[in-house]
C-alpha cells in the first residue's frame, strides 16, 4: 500500500489499524475498502482516505 499525497497523521493511523485488523480474514483490497468505509465515518473529506493504493498481489 501506498498514499498518492502527504496525508494526515491521524487518519493515517486510524486507516491503518483498521486495515491490518482485517487482513486476518479478508483479502488485502476488501480490508483497504472497509478500513476506507470506517475511516470516511470520522473524516468525511476524501483527502484523509482516498490517497491510499495498493499495489501488486490483493490476495
Amino acid at each position: 500500500m501506498a498514499s498518492l499525497w502527504s496525508v494526515d497523521d491521524r487518519a493515517t493511523s486510524d486507516l491503518m489499524r483498521s486495515f491490518y485488523g482485517r487482513l486476518p480474514s479478508t483479502n488485502k483490497e476488501e480490508a483497504l475498502h472497509r478500513a476506507q468505509l470506517d475511516t470516511l465515518k470520522k473524516y468525511l473529506h476524501p483527502f484523509y482516505w482516498v490517497a491510499f493504493q495498493l499495489t501488486g498481489r490483493a490476495d
